[in-house]
Order: structure tokens, then sequence, then C-alpha cells
């Protein structure tokens, strides 16, 4: 049985940017926002695959930019910003995707510099793209951070990249209670094993992976008055 989820306009004249967003979880967030209307921008670190995900939206009549952004990178990130801003003259919704899993080595065996990657990309990179977007956001705007399941339950393979991904949730309540004031919202995702390809029914991918699919969630983050709202 097929449910498939239709879409409708309701982020008509919305501008969302998302990060990482050429294939998986980033590609189908910037889908779902533009199969509702929202003008898209998305970005990844490398040119062809940002021209071939922004040809497969606007295959769908997807009003889509891309830029190219390493969001680690201080110029491209601003840069991903400025185009937006110099594109439509707002930001109503950034999502902050990009994240790396640079090593499956036990917790007392990883090296310092694959730490310094996952607190750069996972982490410090989120901090600084809010700092970069939010002189830019105007009441009622939103700010996702996509965190992991790792953030709550770590094993070892995986335990640096989900301390990373637990520093998030701190992340989403502290900027969460200055920017209230200017009514934007500040919120985290979790999302178990993504892999959309592997499902035809859209309800039942979203039931197997714990999430509701991108449409609810962010209808329910980005189109209501929840500015005091913090979600993890």
């Amino acid at each position: 049985m097929s449910s498939k989820i239709t879409s409708g306009k309701r982020f008509e004249g919305k501008v969302v940017l998302v990060t990482a967003s050429t294939q998986g979880i980033g590609f189908s967030i910037a889908e779902r926002f533009g199969l509702e209307g929202a003008s898209v921008v998305i970005s990844s670190r490398k040119q062809k695959n940002v021209d071939e995900a922004v040809e497969k939206l606007k295959a769908k009549d997807i009003k889509v930019s891309g830029v190219v952004c390493h969001v680690s990178n201080a110029q491209q990130r601003k840069n991903l910003v400025e185009t937006t801003v110099q594109k439509y003259g707002k930001i109503d919704v950034v999502v902050s995707n990009a994240a790396v899993h640079p090593s499956t080595d036990p917790t007392l065996e990883t090296e310092e510099s694959v730490l310094d990657k996952l607190w750069e990309i996972n982490v410090k990179a989120s901090i600084l793209l809010l700092k970069d977007a939010a002189p830019h956001m105007k009441k009622d705007s939103s700010v996702v951070l996509i965190s992991s399941i790792s953030g709550y339950h770590q094993h070892d393979s995986w335990a640096m990249y989900g301390v990373s991904k637990t520093a998030l949730f701190g992340l989403t309540k502290v900027p969460s209670l200055q920017l209230c004031s200017s009514f934007i919202s500040v919120s985290s995702r979790t999302h178990d094993k993504f892999n959309p390809l592997k499902y035809d029914d859209e309800l039942e991918f979203a039931a197997i992976n714990m999430i509701p699919w991108p449409c609810s969630f962010w209808d329910y983050v980005c189109l209501r008055r929840r500015w005091l709202l913090t979600l993890e």
C-alpha cells in the first residue's frame, strides 16, 4: 500500500537556506520545502553536486538556487548567506544540516585532528552560520539544527560523533534565549538512519525512521508562532 503525501503551498513566499543539501536528508528537506512553495537555497562543497541537485529540483518546478559552501570556510559561509539575501531580500528559515563522521575509532583512541574536525563542522559551523544569518532574519523566522539519535544514545564507534550531536541540543537552547526577543525560534531535530531511496511509501519511511516526513515537522516549526518553544 502506498500513501504518498501530497504537497500544499504552505511556504509560499518563504526563503529557506539548507546546508549540505545536495543529497540525503538535506536534499529531502530542501525538496519538501520547495514543493510547499518556498524559494530554496541549497549548498554543498562541490559545484558539480550543487548543479546536479539544482537541476533535479528545477525539474519539479521548485524555485531553487545553489551555492558552493564548505560550512567550515568562513568566506564561503558568509557568501552563502549574502547570496541568499541579495537574491531574495531575506531569510525565513535556516536549516543547519552539515556534519561529518570521520572516524569510528574508540573514544580514547580518537586522534586530536578528528576531534577538531568534528567540532569545526558539526558544532562550530552551526554557531557561526547562525551568527551570520541572524541579522537577516525577521519576526517569525526559524533556525533548525539537525542533530541525530546518536546525540542521545552513543555507542563506541559513534561516540565522539554522538558527543558533537549532543552539543547541538545545548546550542539549541542558548541562542533561543537571545533570539526569542526578536521572535526567532531555534530548534533541533534528531534523525536515525536516513535513506529515502529505500522506501516506496513515504509514510512507511517516516514511521521506520521515527521522524515525520519533513512537511509535518517543518510546518510545525516554521509556520506557527512558537518563538518561545525549543524542540529536541
